[in-house]
C-alpha cells in the first residue's frame, strides 16, 4: 500500500522506487556534507588543492570549484529529485575522474581504502542515471508532473 503525505507525494512502500529513494538520499547526504560542502565554500585555495589532487595543472581553480559545484549542487539535485539522472551523470564523470587520478595507485592493488570509496559511489551513481529519481519524493516530477 502506497501511503501519500499532506502535499499528495508518494512516501516510501515496498517498491523499487523505496530503493531508488534511499539510494539518493544516500548519495546526497554524502556528497551535500561530506565530498561537497568543504570543497564548496573552501575558496580558490581548496580548489586549487582539489585539482592538484588529481594532478590537474592547467586551470586548476576552475576544475577544483567545478568538482565542488558538482559534488555539492549536484548532492542537492540528487536528494530531492531534481534532474536526478543529469545530477547523477555529473557525480560519477567526477568520481571516474578520481578513479583514475587521485585513486589510481589503489586501481589494481589491494588496498582500496579511498578508492573503495570512490569506487561505490561511481556505482551507484550510475545506477541513479540509469533509474532515475523514482517516484517517491521526487521534486522534478512534482514539478513537472511526469514520471521520474
Amino acid at each position: 500500500m502506497v501511503k501519500k503525505d499532506k502535499s499528495g507525494m508518494k512516501l516510501c512502500s515496498i517498491s523499487p522506487d523505496c530503493g531508488i529513494l534511499l539510494l539518493r538520499i544516500l548519495v546526497g547526504v554524502m556528497f551535500i556534507f561530506s565530498f561537497g560542502y568543504g570543497k564548496f565554500f573552501g575558496g580558490p585555495t581548496r580548489w586549487a588543492a582539489v585539482a592538484g589532487m588529481a594532478g590537474i595543472t592547467f586551470l586548476p581553480v576552475f576544475w577544483g570549484f567545478l568538482v565542488a559545484v558538482i559534488e555539492f549542487i549536484g548532492g542537492i539535485m540528487v536528494l530531492i529529485g531534481l534532474y536526478t539522472r543529469f545530477a547523477a551523470l555529473a557525480i560519477a564523470l567526477v568520481l571516474l575522474v578520481a578513479l583514475f587520478t587521485a585513486h589510481r595507485e589503489a586501481l589494481f592493488s589491494l588496498n582500496v581504502a579511498g578508492f573503495g570509496t570512490a569506487f561505490t559511489f561511481f556505482m551507484v551513481a550510475l545506477a541513479l542515471f540509469k533509474l532515475g529519481g523514482g517516484n517517491h519524493l521526487n521534486l522534478e516530477k512534482k514539478l513537472f508532473k511526469k514520471e521520474a
